[in-house]
């Protein structure tokens, strides 16, 4: 599928985890249309070892935007398709991340190349909101590994004043299915209209990561309706979203039902909504200025 945004073109191919078809399909793209600058996005290695060969072969430019999994797999899937090809990122033209610490993690040659931009949470498209009486969060889950889904859906059936829905392919975790209850619905995979009108019509959102360099889209969206958030204390978390959120340590019952019971709390979002829009508006205008000048 490909679709035209002013002198851009996107370019998007479902593919297995193996990305060969994706790779193929790359590649005959580049040759039909020969764009002067090709933006990848990663996780995936081999795409990254195919665009340094076309910048080598036609001299084109090369934007990756690494997601944190492509230089902090630490999954057996993470080492084998992308932690060998890691280096190849100094060789691309820019690099584009979406979090300061991840910085921590990157050698200076391609932080002296790489800009930190925040996803332009301001364009979420939402539904009306409907009026209700039903106080309930929203969980939207990927059922990764490094999501605290069972210490936090232990800690709200414990609670019991709140209830929660599950977003996602819960068939992914099966044995998360016994935290069922008046308080924790699993709902499945929804499309994007069924998903965002439970977010919108929510009274807020809770999530989390066990892990560092790591920023959720769903706390994105949370910002986006000027919802109440929970988060995992983590330093990545922290940094981002100290004046938004609310935090809770993964490893700790006690604090996750704090946070539970404090996120009904009175709280004005504006300003601290406020100044992430200002920062994510001039990390993007960073960005269209980079891209200018390589």
């Amino acid at each position: 599928m490909s679709k035209a945004v002013s002198n851009t073109e996107l370019w998007f191919f479902k593919t297995s985890p193996l990305y060969i078809k994706a790779a193929h399909s790359t590649f005959l793209n580049y040759i039909k249309k020969k764009p002067s600058t090709l933006i990848l996005q990663l996780p995936q290695g081999p795409l990254l070892l195919e665009g340094v060969l076309l910048k080598k072969t036609f001299n084109c430019k090369i934007v990756v935007d690494v997601h944190t999994g492509f230089v902090y797999g630490h999954t057996l899937k993470g080492l084998i398709i992308n932690k060998p090809f890691n280096k190849l990122l100094n060789y691309v033209d820019l690099v584009i991340v979406h979090n300061n610490e991840i910085l921590d993690i990157l050698s200076p040659s391609i932080i002296a190349k790489t800009e930190v931009v925040y996803d332009p949470w301001m364009f979420i498209q939402s539904t009306e909101q409907t009026s209700s009486n039903d106080k309930y969060l929203v969980f939207p889950a990927s059922f990764s590994p490094d999501e605290p889904l069972l210490e936090v859906l232990s800690a709200v059936n414990e609670y019991k004043n709140i209830k929660v829905f599950v977003t996602g392919n819960c068939y992914r975790n099966p044995a998360l299915l016994r935290f069922s209850s008046s308080h924790v619905e699993f709902t499945g995979f929804l499309n994007r209209e069924d998903y965002m009108k439970l977010l919108v019509n929510s009274f807020g959102v809770i999530t989390g990561t066990k892990d560092e360099y790591t920023l959720m889209m769903s706390a994105w969206e949370a910002v986006a309706f000027q919802k109440p958030l929970i988060l995992s204390e983590t330093k990545t978390l922290r940094n981002m979203f100290d004046d938004y959120a609310l935090f809770y340590n993964w490893k700790s019952k006690e604090s996750i039902l704090n946070a539970l019971s404090e996120v009904f709390s009175e709280r004005d979002l504006t300003y601290a909504r406020k100044k992430l829009k200002e920062k994510t508006i001039n990390s993007l205008n960073t960005l269209t200025k980079r891209l200018k000048e390589i």
